[in-house]
């Protein structure tokens, strides 16, 4: 007959510690225990496995299991009451002596313990599955909730890198009309994230083309070995392990399915945790998750789309305009880099004046289509006034020249006053200052007349005078009035789209750019509380765009020193935002377009 140790607390304590660190779980190891374990040492117990714990008779446990009070001894309390042992204690036993006893509890035992070790293993793979289904769950509605296809990428991947235990994933995007596959991204254990472009054929000589062509998991659990040579029929290559120090030992490809059941991408996963991932109720998981990252997919890349169509139109009316003003071509584009520039600018700054405002991609999309189509209304403008050079248009100036041919020929003895009536003419015409005393000397000329086939003929028209008399520029009160109605234009004609609630208020930043702050602009005098801010901030470049720009055949690009300065005096009268005009020169602003290269750049690098 065998002795079996029954051992104490301190006995327990060396024994658990002694099992955790060196103990075979293999081997098994039966004890038997006089007295209650503490909870520390239930807690390292349960993680070893193959012990089977037994209680022996004792003080201890009377107490533990019954009340102190009871007179009756440990065996008499079994009898008449029924106690609950904790779970790591499979039965008792009454004699550890008796060889008998011992085997018929070692019997009972190991059948409690086998039920036990199902139950568990069936909570555990219960609780793996709840766990599973709730991360396949939780990560499809934080997709739903992604707009930006690079963030959605780094999600699906991240995610179900989580859900198989893969040590890698890579993301395709198939495009079934150039039969395509667009490489975007990677995430690996060692490499971290990785976006490249790059293009591969779709066809079957790739897993991720099978996988796409057949819209079917393809499974690869065991790769070949990097030393074995590769045929020309190969559907991989190992450069990336090569360059990495990595193994590929599996590959898992995913199809990704859009609404109309085709695929619109694939997600291929390396070294997965297990091969259970491509069976039952796991394999429905993967690709219930992979179901809604193609879902997203789908939705964002369809964003993408419509934006880029958006992106077309836009272009488009910007093209349509300059068409019709070819000497303002490239003035939108610059605007709108100045406002992006000054707006970041904005956002940055520590300055008091702006704790305020504050700018996020939106609402930067939104101060960018606004600054490019804050001309808009031009195409209802006549073409003839947007392009005048000057005063007169030119077939006005030819009839002048012509009459005072006439009246030169009729009269031979002022021939010298035509001329020099001409060369007034020609110098009141520039779309410069006009000089007081040239205004003078045409005025004696309003009253010439002769007769030209029984019908009066003037020398000057009191209209031509008028365009003459204008003291700077070359449009008249009536024109001007006309090319300022390109605001109402633009405002009425962008009113019309309907915008999505990020960019609802384009309209409204377009059309108040020509607005000032002590309500002098156009076209409604808005007061500054009144001003949006980004209008403020178009108002800034637009003026020094067009007091700047290379192009305009009726003015000289003014220096950037010059410009500067006219920006100040304009903030001086509070016509301009006194903070933002600082800004911009602080800053330096104006840098963000080309065309300040080819002017002051001695005076763009002092210092302020």
């Amino acid at each position: 007959m065998r002795s079996f140790p029954v051992f104490g607390p301190g006995g327990v304590q060396d024994l658990i510690n002694d099992l955790n660190q060196e103990f075979d779980s293999d081997a098994g190891r039966l004890l038997l225990l006089d007295r209650p374990l503490n909870s520390e040492q239930a807690a390292v117990l349960q993680k070893i496995e193959n012990v089977i714990c037994f209680a022996v008779p004792s003080t201890y446990w009377q107490k533990s299991l019954h009340s102190e009070a009871s007179d009756q001894s440990f065996s008499e309390s079994l009898k008449s009451d029924s106690p609950v042992w904790p779970d790591y204690i499979q039965g008792l036993v009454p004699e550890p002596e008796d060889p008998l006893q011992l085997s018929w509890a070692l019997e009972e035992a190991k059948r409690i313990f086998d039920l036990r070790f199902e139950v568990q293993q069936a909570r555990h793979q219960l609780s793996v599955q709840r766990q599973r289904l709730e991360e396949v769950m939780n990560s499809s509605v934080e997709l739903a909730e992604e707009h930006d296809f690079k963030k959605l990428c780094e999600k699906a991947l991240s995610r179900m890198r989580r859900l198989t235990g893969a040590e890698g994933a890579s993301l395709y995007i198939i495009d079934h009309e150039e039969k395509k596959i667009r490489f975007v991204a990677l995430q690996n254990e060692k490499t971290g994230s990785t976006w490249e472009q790059k293009v591969l054929p779709l066809d079957k000589n790739s897993f991720v083309g099978s996988a796409a062509l057949q819209g079917k998991i393809v499974f690869v659990p065991e790769m070949p070995s990097a030393g074995r040579k590769r045929g020309k029929s190969s559907k991989f290559s190992r450069a990336f392990d090569r360059e990495n120090d990595f193994e590929t030992r599996s590959l898992l490809s995913i199809p990704l399915v859009k609404s109309d059941d085709e695929v619109v991408g694939v997600i291929q996963l390396v070294n997965c945790q297990s091969n259970e991932v491509t069976k039952g109720d796991y394999l429905k998981l993967v690709q219930s998750f992979s179901n809604h990252v193609g879902a997203a997919l789908e939705r964002v890349l369809l964003n993408q789309s419509i934006e880029e169509l958006f992106e077309g139109f836009i272009r488009a009316s910007v093209t349509a305009i300059e068409a019709r003003d070819p000497t303002t071509s490239g003035h939108s584009e610059r605007v709108a880099k100045l406002c992006l520039h000054l707006a970041r600018a904005v956002h940055e700054s520590k300055q008091p004046a702006f704790k305020t405002y504050s700018f996020d991609e939106q609402q930067l999309k939104e101060l960018r289509y606004a600054s490019l189509l804050h001309d808009f209304g031009k195409i209802a403008v006549p073409e003839s006034v947007l392009v005048k050079e000057k005063k007169l248009f030119p077939h006005q100036l030819e009839i002048l020249r012509l009459r005072i041919e006439l009246f030169k020929n009729r009269s031979p003895e002022m021939a010298k006053d035509f001329e020099g009536l001409w060369a007034n003419i020609l110098q009141a015409n520039e779309p410069t200052v006009l000089p007081e005393e040239i205004g003078l000397q045409l005025e004696r000329y309003l009253e010439f007349e002769t007769q030209l086939d029984g019908q009066r003929l003037r020398l000057l028209e009191p209209e031509e005078m008028e365009q003459l008399r204008v003291p700077k520029g070359s449009l008249s009160p009536q024109e001007r009035l006309k090319i300022q109605s390109h605001v109402e234009y633009s405002y009425q004609f962008l009113a019309q789209i309907p915008w999505t609630k990020p960019l609802s208020r384009v309209a409204e930043i377009a059309g108040s750019h020509h607005e000032k702050l002590n309500g002098k602009g156009y076209p409604h005098r808005l007061k500054a509380e009144q001003i949006p801010f980004e209008s403020q901030i178009m108002a800034v470049t637009d003026v020094f765009d067009a007091l700047t720009a290379m192009d305009r055949p009726y003015k000289k690009a003014v220096p950037l020193e010059k410009a500067i300065e006219i920006l100040r005096m304009e903030a001086q009268e509070f016509a301009l935002n006194p903070d933002l005009v600082q800004l911009f020169e602080q800053q330096r602003i104006y840098k963000a377009i080309k065309t300040i290269d080819m002017l002051d750049l001695d005076w763009a690098s002092k210092k302020f």
